[in-house]
């Protein structure tokens, strides 16, 4: 298991409950605080807490007009990300166009530049990267990679082992694209070394809604056909940070992907006893099935129908 903002947790680590649920005396008191407890680690009701930056169409605009928006709202320390409804023919190579107008004008690049084929509109982050979201980043990245080479090292059969490092590749801030169906930028990204996509993506999601960064999460496992197994998301309340919720996607063998864990809860200051807060992975969410061993693979939504349990790898 892996959490995303602190060195690996033991396995199997005793579970830990608020202290009103340790101090109710009788069945009664132990529902009612069973519950209060339950209750609290709901965040939907704290949703409304969750802010984001505003997203501003530029629709209509010509491309020397978006040019000028960036570069006033860089002028003026404005946050927010900009919406394009456009076609994908238009959309494709609109971000490079973008970066090379900026680099002219000696200004700093868009952040990200995505696409929703869905919905048919080019959404351009123009916001620096914030020190909260980096540190959030490398936390993450640092924790996978320390939980991938504990669990490697103890791998007792060295072909095996050595097919895993040989082939796990970090993709770092990936473009992930499939012609007429994605084109996004996953915060973190890793996979095999010899596929065109990643096999895991993960966003952290600070300024953007819960639900634009639901969608992509969803669209990451549905709109590449499984290719990307297993996406993560972790979600900071914007502006102050009150609450961070974790949610994991996987692609299950069924026609679409599978929530595992779908925003819960990981941090509210609210809590005087945090939750545990933790993602559960397997070998083959970072770089597929073929060639590992049976135990090392995420059950699909057929073999959990028929009972199957495998332990958790990481």
């Amino acid at each position: 298991m892996i959490h995303p903002s602190s060195p690996i947790l033991p396995r199997n680590s005793p579970t830990q409950y608020p202290p009103a649920t340790m101090a109710a005396r009788n069945p009664s008191e132990t529902m009612a605080a069973t519950a209060a407890v339950m209750a609290s680690l709901d965040l939907s009701a704290r949703f409304d807490d969750d802010q984001s930056v505003d997203i501003i169409s530029v629709d209509g605009c010509t491309f020397d007009q978006i040019v000028e928006f960036i570069v006033d709202a860089h002028r003026n320390g404005t946050e927010s990300i900009l919406s394009l409804r456009c076609s994908a023919d238009l959309a494709l190579g609109l971000g490079e166009r973008l970066d090379g107008k900026l680099t002219e004008l000696d200004q700093p690049h868009i952040r990200r530049f995505e696409y929703d084929y869905h919905s048919g509109i080019a959404y351009i982050d123009i916001m620096g990267e914030t020190q909260l979201h980096y540190q959030c980043q490398k936390g993450i990245e640092w924790a996978i990679e320390l939980s991938f080479g504990r669990f490697v090292a103890a791998i007792p059969d060295a072909a095996v082992r050595d097919y895993i490092i040989k082939t796990i590749l970090n993709f770092g801030t990936s473009q992930i694209a499939k012609e007429g169906k994605i084109l996004k930028q996953a915060d973190i990204a890793l996979g095999d070394i010899y596929n065109k996509l990643p096999s895991f993506a993960c966003e952290i999601s600070y300024s953007e809604s819960r639900s634009h960064v639901e969608r992509k999460i969803i669209q990451y496992i549905d709109a590449t056909e499984g290719e990307i197994r297993a996406a993560a998301v972790l979600k900071i309340q914007y502006p102050g940070a009150k609450w961070v919720a974790v949610g994991l996607r996987v692609a299950d063998g069924s026609s679409t992907g599978a929530w595992i864990q779908h925003f819960d809860a990981m941090y509210d200051e609210k809590l005087p006893q945090q939750p545990d807060g933790q993602l559960a992975f397997y070998i083959s969410d970072f770089i597929g099935a073929t060639r590992l061993p049976t135990n090392f693979c995420r059950p699909s939504a057929t073999e959990l129908a028929a009972g199957v349990v495998r332990s958790v790898s990481l």
